[in-house]
């Protein structure tokens, strides 16, 4: 059987032609897909990285060999006066029992905190890391001037009439050769407070 070529030609040109396939959505779509993937990954693994750190450095700080107690505490050019139980006055008022690791990365700032807020410190000037457990620090303080004895007990003020920290049975207790304040009438006030005495205010006036 023959076939016309003139028919076929004419049926060729009436076929409509089939769009082609979207590839390039398609693709855009894989494209979009696979990269949110990658940042999904990657986002595990920056976490998962982070979480064990975090263990790690928990972990860290709880090694005994880092840590500080108040008795580690050295203070850069330390007054003559400063020693014994007032030294002790100065490095244990705000610690407690507590210790803080040299690895913690807030330790200079919670050894300045306990500092500053002591009665006996003026301002804190330097909190200083020294591995493996030590810490220095330098502080302006408020210089003992008198005794102020209340009933049995003696107390230590400074020039300007502040309490300072501390609650002694004798003068030798506290081991300092200071002037003695008499016929206070008031109680003690808290140790950071001025005491409103006018024995104590006759004191500070002398020294004014």
């Amino acid at each position: 059987m023959r076939t016309d070529p003139m028919a076929a030609s004419k049926k060729e040109k009436n076929s409509v032609e089939q769009p082609a396939e979207p590839k390039f959505f398609l693709a855009s779509g894989n494209f979009w897909t696979h990269t949110l993937m990658r940042l999904l990954i990657a986002a595990l693994v920056v976490s998962g990285g982070l979480l064990a750190l975090a263990m790690a450095r928990d972990k860290a700080v709880q090694i005994s060999d880092f840590q500080v107690s108040p008795a580690s505490l050295q203070f850069i050019s330390k007054p003559d006066w400063l020693k014994g139980p007032i030294e002790q006055q100065l490095k244990n008022f705000g610690w407690g029992d507590r210790k803080i690791s040299l690895l913690d990365g807030q330790a200079t700032r919670k050894v300045a905190a306990a500092l500053s807020a002591n009665p006996m410190v003026k301002k804190v000037r330097s909190v200083e890391r020294q591995f493996p457990n030590s810490m220095r620090a330098s502080v302006e303080l408020r210089e003992p001037a008198a005794y102020v004895m209340r009933g049995s007990k003696y107390y230590i003020i400074d020039v300007e009439g502040t309490r300072l920290p501390g609650e002694y049975p004798s003068r030798a207790a506290a081991g300092l050769d200071l002037l003695m304040v008499a016929y206070v009438r008031t109680s003690p006030p808290v140790a950071g407070k001025v005491w409103e005495d006018r024995a104590v205010v006759e004191l500070s006036l002398i020294h004014i």
